[in-house]
């Protein structure tokens, strides 16, 4: 694992994410999951369910189970371009019920608002230790 960070050539520190804050991906919200970490220039969140290939591109919003005020909750529609989709097991369980899907995510062309959006979740949304 060292020589895989050693090796990684990301432009932004990931950070990971604290719990309740969610990614809908998909014009039909097709996809909806725990957010895992995020940077400028993408995130990865995990969907439970069977993994299937969209679109490239597609539209990504963020959704909090609660309000919070340090926060603009406004449903922002994030350009994104999948990067990868991995099956895993949940809590190491060998049933394929609780099979799910690592999606990681690149932002595409941030406007200048949502830079800043995502600056402020940054801030205020994630937990000290970086990936």
């Amino acid at each position: 694992m060292q020589n895989y960070k050693k090796n990684e050539s990301r432009k932004h520190k990931r950070y990971k994410v604290k719990t309740g804050i969610f990614a809908v991906l998909g014009y039909e919200c097709s996809k909806l999951g725990q957010v895992i970490d995020i940077s400028m220039g993408g995130l990865s969140f995990s969907y439970a369910g069977i993994k299937t290939r969209s679109v490239d591109s597609t539209d990504m919003i963020f959704l909090f189970d609660k309000k919070d005020s340090d926060v603009n909750n406004l449903s922002y529609k994030f350009h994104t371009r999948i990067i990868s989709e991995k099956e895993f097991l949940a809590d190491n369980a060998v049933n394929p019920i609780n099979q799910k899907i690592r999606c990681a995510l690149q932002f595409n062309d941030l406007p200048y608002h949502q830079e800043k959006w995502i600056e402020t979740f940054l801030r205020n949304h994630t937990i000290e230790e970086d990936l």
